[in-house]
């Protein structure tokens, strides 16, 4: 309720008692897990954030957020997105964010106050992947539902999973393919929760040493591990222990 009442009548409080409500609202949030790097408070003037300078938010508020439209058609809901956190900067790594609105529980028409935006540590998606990585000459990548690569095992050299769509429709599937300048087997399933896709790749010249049942329970273990753990944990944190303050 504090946080709805500075964002709803910001010129009624002095910017030291604003930051102080704002600050400690943020405070109580990045304590939900250690995946996040930056929690924001978005408005449609200013961007409150623990570790960002106030040169780096004003860029933020420059610059368009690929989560902003979808998270203002979810009203209220939490949405999942990857972007750069600077996207006029090709040297960064992708990274997830979760945000969604936060609307005025004061009134009928809930109008919206602002944004929660909790941005996800790349280093921690790479740790979850990266533990369960333990297969043999595999190579695992995670994409986003646009094809950007969250993840890979392996270096890559470019943005975007360098594969035709339809090579990787559907939730689930295997068939070979053309990867990094040999013929591999291709694994993949897809997270319901966030439309991800966990894509594992198999030089031809080893499958003769697997089993097809010890391949899928392994893409299984790399699916738990690093979309599983990570996206589903903080959703049902965010949107239960705080569904009262934000929804």
């Amino acid at each position: 309720k504090n946080l709805q009442e500075v964002l709803r009548n910001p010129d009624h409080y002095g910017k030291t008692e604003q930051m102080a409500v704002i600050d400690q609202f943020i405070l109580n949030l990045s304590t939900v897990s250690q995946a996040t790097s930056d929690i924001l408070i978005v408005t449609d003037s200013q961007v409150f954030s623990r570790t960002r300078s106030a040169s780096s938010l004003t860029e933020y508020l420059r610059y368009g957020q690929s989560w902003y439209y979808e998270a203002v058609m979810k009203n209220g809901g939490m949405v999942i997105t990857s972007s750069r956190p600077r996207p006029y900067d090709k040297s960064l790594t992708r990274t997830v964010t979760m945000s969604r609105e936060i609307l005025d529980m004061s009134t009928p028409q809930r109008e919206r106050l602002g944004f929660l935006v909790v941005e996800i540590d790349p280093d921690y998606i790479a740790e979850q992947c990266g533990t369960a990585n333990e297969f043999g000459e595999s190579t695992v990548v995670m994409i986003d539902p646009l094809g950007y690569i969250l993840y890979s095992s392996t270096p890559v050299e470019n943005e975007a999973i360098d594969l035709p769509r339809e090579t990787y429709q559907g939730d689930r599937g295997s068939k070979t393919v053309l990867f990094q300048g040999e013929e591999q087997m291709l694994n993949y399933v897809t997270s319901a929760d966030t439309g991800w896709k966990i894509l594992q790749f198999i030089p031809e010249r080893y499958i003769g040493q697997l089993g097809t049942e010890v391949m899928w329970a392994n893409i299984g273990v790399i699916a738990a591990c690093a979309v599983g753990i990570m996206v589903v944990y903080l959703i049902r944190r965010l949107s239960v222990d705080y569904a009262w303050i934000i929804a």
